[in-house]
């Protein structure tokens, strides 16, 4: 959810698949907490919303739509790291990088 916020503005497209992908493992929790029921449902909600604005390109379009983008911000985290600059900045782009891999792989589409 963290990651989809952060990219809202600039890529809705792959916001909407993060936040799928997030929606996807709330469900699998058994017996979860009313108040991730209901967050499950209002992001639900918000996605069917967004919907009618995203340009939507059908599975594999979608799919590479978030592999581009995860490998600009790898990209970007490996450049600074080849510069010497191993820092926090670094690391939260690597990690964010991942979690655009883990949508792209799995959840994109199914």
């Amino acid at each position: 959810m963290q990651r989809a916020a952060e990219i809202q503005a600039v890529d809705p497209l792959t916001a909407y698949y993060t936040r799928m992908c997030a929606v996807q493992e709330g469900i699998k929790i058994p017996q979860r907490h009313a108040d991730i029921s209901a967050l499950i449902g209002k992001v639900m909600a918000e996605m069917e919303a967004s919907k009618p604005g995203l340009a939507l390109g059908g599975v594999e379009s979608d799919r590479f739509h978030v592999e581009a983008l995860a490998l600009r911000v790898f990209a970007g985290a490996d450049k600074l790291d080849r510069a010497g600059r191993r820092d926090e900045t670094t690391k939260k782009r690597y990690f964010a990088a991942k979690v655009f891999f883990q949508v792209r792989r799995g959840r994109v589409g199914g």
